[in-house]
């Protein structure tokens, strides 16, 4: 599964760095392998999250004592 997920990624990678480099519609990246559109699933959980900054928060404390 990860193997799949980390070629997926790989291909969408591909298919963004076409899209953005100014070529025209035709000339985009489109994916060859079979399995591509039955492992759409897989870009679904791999979304980033927000992260907190603590160290700004621990030197602030630290600063007002």
């Amino acid at each position: 599964m990860t193997y799949l997920r980390d070629q997926r990624k790989k291909i969408d990678k591909k298919i963004a760095d076409s899209k953005k480099s100014g070529t025209g519609a035709d000339d985009v990246v489109q994916p060859t392998v079979w399995w591509y559109e039955l492992t759409s699933f897989l870009t679904k959980d791999s979304t980033s999250t927000t992260t907190a900054d603590n160290l700004n928060v621990s030197f602030t404390l630290n600063t007002l004592k």
